[in-house]
């Protein structure tokens, strides 16, 4: 997975959790692990202001919500097999 996939993968978690979603240890750990990755490409505040504009926006009655893809989870279970706690 290269850095911009990271990258995107962690504002999709991101918006997730700001929308109320509540992480699991390890889950939270996986998006810590992909924040330290990302290091100083990741502005968090700038992606807030930016999630916070597009949920104030309009909503076509066409859109879907945002659902993490599937290799969140596949992260999740290598990340739990290679952490050592």
């Amino acid at each position: 997975m290269g850095a911009g996939e990271r990258q995107m993968l962690l504002v999709m978690a991101e918006t997730q959790i700001q929308d109320g979603y509540k992480p699991s240890a390890d889950e939270k750990k996986v998006v810590e692990r992909l924040r330290a990755l990302a290091g100083d490409d990741y502005d968090a505040r700038d992606i807030k202001r930016k999630v916070k504009a597009m949920v104030k926006g309009s909503r076509k009655s066409d859109s879907q919500p945002l659902h993490l893809p599937p290799v969140f989870n596949r992260l999740l279970k290598k990340f739990r097999r290679s952490d050592p706690e």
